[in-house]
């Protein structure tokens, strides 16, 4: 046994929260559901961003939300969450 892998035993991993943000479908036309994870497990907000970086939507904690594309010409979007890592959606009108 080295070193390094002194007391781990083989076969067992740690458990692992994940965190971020999940847009389905994406692309989308109508509509598309965003859930959001904090890295703690709880509901975050986020907020949706053009390709130029300028705020479009904001929306509320609360875990998931449905984000219609009313109003949004196609494109890249981008989703940013408190404490997630920020994801590429893309509206196809």
């Amino acid at each position: 046994m080295s070193l390094a892998t002194a007391g781990i035993e083989e076969g067992r991993s740690l458990p692992v929260r994940t965190s971020g943000l999940v847009a389905s479908p994406n692309p989308f036309n109508a509509s598309t559901t965003v859930r959001c994870v904090s890295p703690l497990g709880s509901p975050a907000g986020f907020r949706l961003y053009d390709a130029a970086g300028n705020l479009v939507r904001t929306f509320a904690p609360g875990g998931s939300a449905v984000l219609s594309g009313a109003g949004l010409r196609p494109g890249i979007y981008l989703l940013r969450a408190d404490g997630a890592s920020t994801r590429l959606v893309k509206v196809d009108n």
